[in-house]
């Protein structure tokens, strides 16, 4: 016997609940993480070490190299001038699009795909 519609909403419903709680319990663990990292690093800076290693794991400094675009114009004349488009990552934004959408602006190169969803909300 399949389940009701009722006892489908509230297991769906007890669900997120349980989720809900879980990513907040998460979200704490997160932040504790990021301040032993924190501390990790300046200790391991002050003593100039890259890589700490006992007989349990190893903790190592991994550097990286990441863009932070200052002048957005700049950055796209530049990729514009050379033909460098491979420098963005291939997305368009939802939310422009479907503002495009609604206004019944179609965009050239762009089907929109419709999705359906359930969502919940308290009452």
């Amino acid at each position: 016997m399949s389940k009701t519609l009722g006892k489908l909403s509230s297991e769906l419903y007890d669900l997120k609940s349980k989720k809900k709680a879980l990513n907040t319990e998460i979200s704490v663990l997160n932040g504790s993480i990021k301040l032993v990292e924190i501390e990790l690093l300046d200790v391991m800076n002050d003593q100039k070490l890259l890589k700490l290693t006992d007989d349990h794991h190893t903790i190592y400094i991994a550097r990286q190299i990441v863009p932070k675009v200052v002048n957005w114009d700049l950055f796209y004349g530049y990729i514009r001038e050379n033909n460098y488009f491979y420098m963005l990552e291939k997305r368009p934004s939802r939310t422009a699009f479907r503002e495009s959408f609604e206004l019944g602006q179609a965009v050239p190169g762009i089907d929109p795909v419709q999705f359906d969803e359930i969502r919940t909300r308290k009452t």
